[in-house]
């Protein structure tokens, strides 16, 4: 089951002056809060919410870009990966990121996480666990979550050429290619200098 949850401060008012709760407290009530149900956006849980989730092994998918342009906030993506609560990455629709691109959702979150909480909230080398890892756990996909012989995982390759990724490489060969169950799908490929 998959729902949005907690995602601005309307949220937390609804559920405070409908329930007399917070959001997190009344999808217990619901039965709503399970290994087998992941929410998305979740901004607005409080700590108790956090907790809950985590011993309960409900999921989120947190979508920064979707979360900024209505001005809903930052998640409390570090304090989740604190408490072991299952939490991965996702994109909304077109309305609020148009490419769909799960690259920028990561860097975003990580921005972010350092913005509101510093610069060690979280590292690039924490992203990529998050986006495979984590992410794969909170689609109970253990066989893709990471790279290695005998596990279905995808692999893409980015051209570090892009104006925006100046000087993110140093490599004499810049390609894009992605590896597909151990099927490598070449789209271009250029060398400079050899």
């Amino acid at each position: 089951m998959h729902i949005h949850l907690a995602e601005n401060g309307n949220d937390i008012r609804y559920c405070r002056e409908k329930f007399n709760m917070m959001p997190a407290q009344y999808l217990e009530v619901l039965g709503w809060v399970d290994p087998d149900v992941w929410h998305a956006h979740h901004v607005k849980l409080a700590p108790s919410g956090i907790e809950l989730f985590a011993d309960s092994g409900t999921s989120s998918a947190h979508c920064p870009c979707a979360s900024m342009l209505p001005d809903s906030g930052i998640a409390p993506l570090r304090h989740m990966c604190d408490a072991v609560a299952p939490v991965g990455f996702g994109v909304e629709d077109s309305a609020s990121n148009v490419s769909a691109d799960m690259t920028s959702e990561a860097r975003q979150a990580m921005l972010l996480q350092l913005l509101g909480l510093g610069p060690d909230a979280l590292t690039a080398r924490q992203v990529p666990e998050l986006a495979m890892l984590r992410g794969g756990k909170v689609l109970k996909r253990d066989d893709e979550a990471i790279i290695a012989p005998g596990m279905m995982a995808e692999l893409a390759v980015f051209d570090l050429g892009r104006v925006g990724l100046d000087g993110a490489g140093h490599d004499r060969f810049r390609r894009r290619c992605s590896l597909i169950r151990g099927r490598r799908h070449t789209t271009a490929s250029t060398a400079q200098g050899t």
